[in-house]
């Protein structure tokens, strides 16, 4: 277990991560693993707008919930990453777009493996769409031309209430780090 492994190392851990998720998350980390915690202040000031959550009566509500996002914000000559933490509902969301939309290309980036490398090296383009897992969205910065980054950059959808603030963190940090 990474609790026995990383309990032969105890007090010669170091590292850096820019999520390490709430108090008891950080308090966890500070008594199991006896690591000492300081916040580095970022070194480009994020630069994203938070809006409300929106809360649907069932499924289909919230594909087209999604999908009508989706919709408004291509409209607005930008690019649309749609974060879901279940691959069968990135599943749902993927293909609903792909029969509702056709204003950009729609992607599916939901185990982030070999076969979906060429999904975050290529440089996104005004309209495309990328739905992907908590899992796969994890520490990917994504390509997005100049016409993008004018129009306001990466909108983010989080498709579902992430468990951890530290889901949500990362999830915000995708859109923040690239206009």
């Amino acid at each position: 277990s990474y609790y026995g492994f990383l309990g032969k190392y105890k007090g010669n851990i170091y590292g850096v991560t820019g999520t390490l998720g709430d108090k008891p998350n950080q308090g966890y980390l500070k008594e199991v693993h006896g690591v000492e915690l300081m916040k580095v202040p970022t070194f480009i000031e994020k630069d994203l707008i938070k809006y409300e959550a929106v809360i649907v009566g069932n499924e289909y509500e919230w594909i087209d919930e999604i999908v009508d996002t989706v919709k408004r914000e291509a409209q607005g000559k930008r690019a649309v990453l749609v974060i879901i933490e279940k691959l069968r509902d990135v599943q749902d969301v993927y293909f609903a777009l792909k029969e509702r939309y056709s204003r950009g290309q729609v992607y599916m980036y939901s185990k982030g493996g070999q076969e979906e490398l060429g999904i975050v090296g290529r440089t996104l383009d005004a309209g495309d769409v990328i739905v992907a897992s908590n899992l796969a969205g994890r520490g990917t910065d994504l390509k997005l031309d100049s016409e993008i980054i004018k129009n306001g950059g990466l909108h983010v959808i989080v498709g579902t209430f992430p468990n951890y603030v530290r889901v949500q963190d990362q999830a915000y940090g995708r859109a923040a780090r690239q206009s």
